[in-house]
């Protein structure tokens, strides 16, 4: 290969290796997603209960219009169950679901919503500043869809709320 092929060559080869390392530069981290997290409501739970109650379906209840006109393509709904400490980790990473699950499926079966939210069950957090009955609670949190994450296509829900 004469010079001055070999240089092009070398030239389009650092071009290629600068835009492939810029693109990976590029793509969000799912560190720069969760910093992201905005608390947009907050359901509470009595001790050891998923069961909603009067105030904690008032705050579904108020919080459906805006959830109704959420765009998935910018934004990802989490619903965030959470316990107190009383209880081994188990339960509590238990029972965080299953009040993320019954939020859930009040908003799926009472009000109707598609199944557009992702669940999980924290158990207890961390470092955390509340008292133990704030700790019981599910927190509805908005993300910026950075990582284009989408909807799969769901043909049915099946959710296992027996007890344990």
């Amino acid at each position: 290969m004469n010079a001055k092929l070999r240089l092009v060559f070398l030239g389009v080869l650092a071009a290629c290796l600068l835009c492939a390392s810029l693109s990976a530069a590029a793509q969000p981290s799912v560190e720069d997603f969760l910093g992201t997290r905005k608390v947009v409501a907050v359901i509470p739970f009595s001790l050891g209960s998923a069961e909603l109650g009067v105030s904690a379906r008032h705050i579904i209840d108020q919080l459906v219009e805006r959830l109704k006109h959420v765009n998935p393509k910018r934004k990802v709904v989490r619903l965030e169950g959470f316990s107190s400490p009383e209880g081994s980790e188990v339960t509590n990473i238990n029972l965080s679901m299953k009040r993320a699950m019954a939020v859930e499926n009040y908003l799926r079966t009472v009000r109707h919503l598609p199944p557009t939210r992702y669940l999980i069950g924290l158990g207890v957090a961390g470092g955390t500043t509340l008292d133990v009955v704030a700790q019981r609670r599910v927190e509805v949190v908005f993300y910026d869809n950075l990582l284009n994450m989408e909807d799969a296509e769901v043909d049915k829900v099946i959710i296992d709320d027996s007890k344990d």
